[in-house]
């Protein structure tokens, strides 16, 4: 009988050392891909800042020579001209 006990001790144990792993697995890999998510919208972040500074420098670079630049802008068209060379000519 002693023996019998032992033997379901036993498979209990290695049951609930399984799922104990299985589950430091399974949150480890979550922790992982959210780690990873962060990671890359991180990197879609900067990525996104700096075309919003190429997109700006390219206007002030087409500005300077006094000429109107067309922007458009939800089907509107602007065109845009630096303040300063309506006030030098």
């Amino acid at each position: 009988m002693a023996k019998k006990k032992i033997s379901l001790w036993m498979i209990a144990s290695i049951i609930l050392a399984i799922l104990f792993i299985c589950s430091i697995v399974y949150i480890s890999a979550g922790k992982y891909r959210r780690a990873k998510d962060a990671e890359k919208n991180e990197i879609f972040q900067q990525g996104a800042q700096y075309g919003y500074q190429s997109a700006v420098a390219q206007l002030v670079q087409s500005a300077e020579d006094c000429n109107p630049v067309d922007v458009r802008f939800e089907n509107k068209t602007f065109s845009l001209i630096d303040v300063s060379c309506k006030t030098s000519k």
